[in-house]
């Protein structure tokens, strides 16, 4: 693209130094012959301007919006610096320390949006959100692990029993919005969750869901375990969400 505006650019210069020296050899016809290549270098200016203005017009709003997110991501950076050292000079004088649990998401944006409500419902602060490749990495704070692992035994065990089960199946725990994370996951062609100790991981037919124990939860890190790792755990730490035939 800039080889070409180069050289119409020439062209335009190289008829503009014709038409500036041409008396030199001025003609019957000139008249006739600088009114066409004056009609040439306007059609010349003309495509370039149909041409180029709107590539360079998309390429700023590119900019634009790339330096929007910037800003918005820098100024969540300096909120959740700013809650850090609040929460730093509380602890000084005596406060008791924050709960933080860490959580992937994968799946797009619909996805994450399902695992923000559900999070959110559960009493979870989002403090940052880190994009990663494919993915985007979660710290959140309000929940210890070990009070969402008690939550998340009971979402299970109404996950197992369906939606069917009724109110009698146990307490909702999230359910509602942990059934709306597992409906967006099931449009996605891949993509998985994980919020401190339970992962959701999409299979072929099916999704599984399963809660690890806090050795578990430190011995992974950040790298969620597969379908595989999930299916071993005991019966009350794991269930399978089948999809309902179309």
């Amino acid at each position: 693209m800039t080889v070409i505006l180069v050289v119409l650019c020439l062209v335009v210069v190289g008829l503009e130094l014709y038409l500036g020296f041409g008396g030199r050899w001025r003609t019957a016809d000139a008249p006739d012959e600088a009114a066409r290549l004056d009609e040439r270098v306007d059609s010349l200016v003309a495509q370039i301007n149909e041409r180029m203005v709107p590539e360079v017009n998309r390429r700023l709003a590119g900019h634009r919006e790339a330096i929007a997110r910037l800003e918005a991501e820098l100024a969540e950076v300096r909120a959740h610096l700013a809650g850090r050292l609040a929460q730093a000079a509380a602890e000084s004088l005596g406060a008791d320390p924050v709960d933080v649990v860490t959580g992937t998401v994968a799946g797009g944006a619909e996805v994450e949006r399902a695992y923000r409500r559900f999070a959110g419902n559960l009493g979870l602060r989002v403090e940052l959100a880190v994009p990663e490749d494919g993915r985007t990495r979660f710290f959140l704070s309000g929940r210890s692990p070990r009070a969402l692992e008690r939550d998340f035994f009971e979402l299970v065990r109404a996950l197992r029993n369906g939606p069917e089960a009724g109110p009698d199946a146990g307490p909702d725990a999230g359910c509602a919005d942990a059934r709306a994370l597992l409906a967006a996951l099931r449009t996605a062609e891949s993509g998985g969750a994980r919020l401190g100790p339970l992962v959701l991981v999409r299979t072929p037919g099916s999704l599984a869901c399963g809660v690890l124990t806090l050795a578990e939860l430190r011995r992974h890190g950040g790298d969620e375990p597969g379908p595989e790792r999930l299916r071993g755990l005991p019966d009350g730490r794991y269930c399978e969400v089948r999809e309902r035939s179309r």
